[in-house]
């Protein structure tokens, strides 16, 4: 229908089509280095910049940027979460720590943080706008989201189970270490078994999002009362009963037998459009789970279908932001496309030759994702122009994997964070930026149907034959 495939070929003024790291956080820096890097620090962040976003006695191998998201309603300003991972946690008793306390004093592995996480402004890459304190039972912060209506309201889950509101507001920071305490939090007995694993805030009038954890459950908040979960939905696996449900009880008899349950690595949840009501809920196993948010339901029922999508965890779900039934899952080699209608991917991309540990669909171009590999290249990909490659690619960091991606709601900057603690902002070219055409939503929608209607085919053909 007249609609052109994009070509990538350059932007207006005839400059090649490429990706520009515009600003970058980098951790560990000396407060010597800080100050170096801040005196050269141009005005419109045209070059490469560093700032320090864990304390500088961390070693470089003991930070990494698990989970970032954009402040609602704000176009400048995006959260970050440190959680740490390291054999001197592991020997200090805890599994998880950010490192070091206020003022440099080592914290260890069960001590509160008050550096678990930053608020960062684009305009200033020197310094975050404010830290984000753990809750009082935890040692770190593992994931965040925005609020949807609220500028200054973010949510975070924590390494303890524990889910915590924050207001990012100056009246709210402590201005000698200029960090923010939880206003609101969840309690050890009623939320999550275990490490909160991903967070997404739902449109309401109110506060409201799902967490879901490593215990295998997605719970549903209310922000009004986190003394508990107002749903609670058990990700159950068909394998029916786990090693310890298997033994024998005191008396000889066999113990009652308790279901398997998914560990929860990442979900997604359409917070703007309706049209579907199912969770995406990937797992460290590789299956992502469809999860219906159906009242009246309970237990099991609620899981509407299991799919066997990666060998390995799921790094990632994604729903695609024109079309709700559609989605994307990111793990071990490659990305797949699913359909809610079916249980097998529709389109993917074949194996890379790096781990993909990362991905997130452009916001405003129905064609376009992003992910992030384990060998620090951020790549962006076209359905409309090819599968087999990404048509850009940019290194962000040698030997760093990128471990997070946030497109800026407008779609002209990518935050990616990395495994080093390093947050990199990069501009997209302006034909990847623009809004989507009618033309191309259509284009997509008519691929996205005749890839669907295809695989129906095959799957039809194939239980045909085993008939």
């Amino acid at each position: 229908d007249g609609f052109q495939v994009p070509q990538y070929a350059g932007d207006a003024a005839g400059r090649p089509a490429t990706f520009r790291v515009v600003a970058k956080m980098v951790s560990p820096m000396s407060d010597q280095s800080r100050a170096s890097q801040a005196a050269q620090l141009p005005v419109a962040l045209q070059s490469v910049t560093t700032v320090d976003s864990v304390d500088p006695v961390v070693s470089r191998s003991s930070g990494f940027v698990k989970d970032l998201c954009w402040l609602c309603g704000d176009t400048s300003k995006f959260a970050a979460v440190y959680p740490q991972t390291d054999s001197a946690a592991a020997a200090e008793g805890g599994s998880m720590r950010h490192g070091t306390g206020v003022g440099g004093a080592d914290t260890g592995g069960a001590t509160n943080s008050g550096r678990a996480g930053a608020v960062w402004d684009v305009s200033d890459a020197t310094s975050p706008v404010a830290w984000l304190k753990a809750p009082a039972a935890s040692n770190a912060l593992t994931c965040i989201a925005g609020s949807v209506r609220d500028a200054h309201v973010v949510v975070a889950g924590s390494s303890s189970g524990i889910v915590a509101v924050y207001d990012t507001r100056e009246k709210h920071r402590d201005a000698a270490t200029n960090s923010t305490a939880p206003v609101l939090s969840s309690t050890l007995l009623h939320g999550h078994g275990g490490p909160v694993e991903a967070v997404r805030c739902v449109v309401s009038k109110g506060l409201e999002f799902f967490t879901g954890g490593a215990d295998g459950q997605v719970l549903y908040w209310d922000a009004r009362n986190l003394s508990a979960p107002t749903e609670r939905m058990q990700l159950t696996s068909p394998a029916n009963v786990s090693s310890t449900a298997q033994d024998e009880g005191a008396d000889g008899a066999d113990a009652p037998q308790q279901p398997a349950l998914y560990a929860v690595s990442c979900l997604d949840y359409d917070a703007v459009q309706a049209a579907s009501a199912k969770i995406v809920v990937g797992t460290a196993d590789g299956t992502v789970v469809l999860c219906s948010r159906a009242s009246g339901r309970a237990g099991s029922d609620r899981i509407a279908a299991r799919l066997s999508a990666h060998y390995g965890p799921v790094r990632s779900v994604s729903r695609h932001p024109m079309t709700a039934k559609t989605f994307l899952s990111v793990g071990d080699w490659g990305v797949k496309l699913f359909s809610e209608e079916l249980r097998s991917p529709i389109v993917q991309t074949p194996s890379q030759s790096a781990r993909l540990t990362a991905g997130k669909w452009h916001p405003t171009r129905s064609s376009m994702f992003l992910t992030g590999s384990q060998d620090g290249v951020l790549h962006a990909w076209d359905i409309l122009v090819s599968l087999d490659r990404p048509v850009l690619s940019l290194p962000l960091d040698a030997g760093a994997a990128v471990t997070s991606i946030a497109p800026h709601p407008t779609g002209a900057l990518v935050a990616a964070g990395s495994a080093d603690g390093s947050i990199a902002l990069v501009r997209l070219p302006d034909e990847m930026a623009r809004a989507n055409r009618r033309e191309e939503r259509a284009a997509v929608s008519a691929l996205i149907d005749r890839e669907t209607a295809r695989e129906r085919t095959a799957v039809a053909i194939a239980e045909a034959k085993a008939r």
